[in-house]
Order: C-alpha cells, then sequence, then structure tokens
C-alpha cells in the first residue's frame, strides 16, 4: 500500500501535506511475513511506541507529515 498524494500513490490522502510517499511492503523473512514501512528520502517517520528498525508491528503508531497511523495487523 502507497500512501500520498503523488498519482503513484494507491491510497492518496489529499491533505497529506509531504510531496513524498509512504509505503507499507509485506515482505517474508525467515518464514514469517513482516511489514516494512518505507519512506521517499526526504519525509521524516517517527514512532511514537519505540525505536524506528523499518518494520511495523501490530499496535505500533507513526507518523509522518501532519498525519498519526496507527497499524493494526
Amino acid at each position: 500500500m502507497v500512501i500520498g498524494r503523488v498519482p503513484a500513490a494507491n491510497l492518496k490522502i489529499r491533505d497529506f501535506e509531504a510531496r513524498y510517499t509512504l509505503t507499507l511492503k509485506a515482505v517474508r523473512e525467515k518464514g514469517v511475513i513482516r511489514i516494512k514501512l518505507l519512506a521517499e528520502e526526504g519525509l521524516e517517520v517517527g514512532f511514537k511506541n519505540k525505536e524506528f528498525d523499518g518494520y511495523v508491528n501490530d499496535g505500533d503508531i507513526f507518523s509522518a507529515s501532519n498525519f498519526s497511523f496507527r497499524y493494526n495487523g
């Protein structure tokens, strides 16, 4: 799922102020499917409940631009 206001985004949020996209991608790692968070250079992503390790876990809260997101997996 690609989040942003650019034409390539699958989920377009018009009020999303960043000109960069944020992508959630399912990856298989050691037989387990995990959600990887990818942000284009220039988009700062901050987690409220942990240090950013590249992955999103159930219940994680992160912010990008002027939006906060909670991942419920």
